[in-house]
Order: C-alpha cells, then structure tokens, then sequence
C-alpha cells in the first residue's frame, strides 16, 4: 500500500518511462509520481493516454485540449514527451470535417480513430414514453501515418457504434468495445451486438467487419 507508506494518492492513468501518470486525489490536476509514489508532480497539461515510443497523440481544440466540445477542432496533435515538440495534423491534411476526434490505439505505423457526432437513429420505448435514441460515431474507423498522411477509411457501418476510447491491436487483430443496432419498420432501436469486439485488418489495411469475442474457458 504505498499510500499508507506515503501519504500520496494518485489514480493512475498509464505507465511511461518509469512513472505513473493520472490525476490527484480531488480528480481535478493531472500529475505524475516515481513508481514509488514517493514524489508527486503537477502537469501544466492533461497528457493522452495513446502512444507510441515518446509520441503521444490526441484530439486537439482551437484553445489546446480544453473537452469542450463547443471548441473548434483543429485535428490532431503529437507530442513528443521527451522533447516537448508538439506537430499539428490538421483536418485539412486529414482530409475530415471539424468534429471531435477520439484516438483509441497508437502502433508503430498508424494512429487508429473515431469522431464523435451526435446523431439520432430511431426511437426507444422507456418509462417516460418514446425518447430519441442516438450514437455519438458514425460507425467510422479511420487510420492515419504519423506524420499525417495516407489518412485512410479502414471500417464503415452506419449501423456500427464504438463504445470505448481504447482498442487493443495485437497482429492483424483489434479488439474495441462496440454495439451493433438494427431499426424495425416502426422506427425502434434494436440493439442486436453490445460488448467488446474483434475485427481483422486486412492486407490492405481495411476492417470488413467487427464480431462480439468469443470466450474460451
């Protein structure tokens, strides 16, 4: 219990470079502590959790990383944690609208990505009557090279929605949580796929088609 041994208390986020990286006991400052937990740090900003080597990438707003959505989106930004070096990949350069992005898995070639956008896709019954229903993706994967380019679709379906904010990739395989959904004649919602998912990239780097994972015990 290295809080009793200490006295220090942080939630961890991820581990790099030999130090835990999260937030304070209130929740409210991003720090960083030894693995110890003997000195913490306060961060002027809040890191990402998705990297590769010293790179780390995130979604980027016109006022920094700031989770208000009400910002305009700029595109994507790696920084480099051991240099400080911050590049930019625009939306232009991505070749997207404006909407927030949500980096799940970083490997050695590619950011892999969603945008998150609100959207209604039918009814559901509840105990206050027919409420909208609505995804916050479009059922849209895309990768991207590091340094920006060969922005590619490498899943699409519209009936698709990714729950999660991380992805595993090991090999040609990706595991993310996500919920498939069908719409009845009547305009209801039909949750028909909720759990986490696997999908195979194939030689072209495309997903043709998520499937719940099948346990083995």
């Amino acid at each position: 219990d290295l809080t009793e041994k200490t006295g220090n208390c942080i939630l961890p986020q991820f581990f790099y470079n030999g130090e835990i990286y999260g937030r304070d006991a209130k929740l409210r400052t991003w720090v960083k502590a030894d693995l110890e937990l003997k000195e913490i740090t306060n961060l002027e900003e809040q890191p990402s959790s998705e990297f590769y080597g010293s790179i780390f990438f995130s979604h980027l707003y016109d006022t920094g990383y700031t989770g208000n959505n009400d910002s305009k989106t700029i595109g994507l930004e790696a920084y480099d944690i051991k240099t400080g070096e911050k590049k930019i990949i625009t939306n232009e350069m991505l070749g997207l609208e404006a909407n927030p992005y949500r980096v799940v898995a970083v490997d050695e070639n590619y950011v892999y990505f969603y945008q998150y956008k609100k959207t209604v896709i039918g009814k559901i019954q509840t105990h206050w009557g027919d409420q909208d229903e609505y995804t916050t993706n479009e059922g849209k994967l895309y990768r991207v090279k590091h340094d920006g380019t060969e922005c590619t679709l490498i899943y699409d379906n519209p009936n698709f929605e990714f729950d999660s904010r991380e992805a595993v990739i090991c090999g040609d395989k990706i595991l993310i949580e996500g919920s498939e959904y069908a719409i009845g004649a009547d305009g209801y919602v039909v949750w028909t796929s909720v759990g986490m998912q696997v999908g195979t990239i194939g030689e072209d780097g495309k997903i043709e088609k998520f499937e719940p994972i099948e346990l083995v015990y």
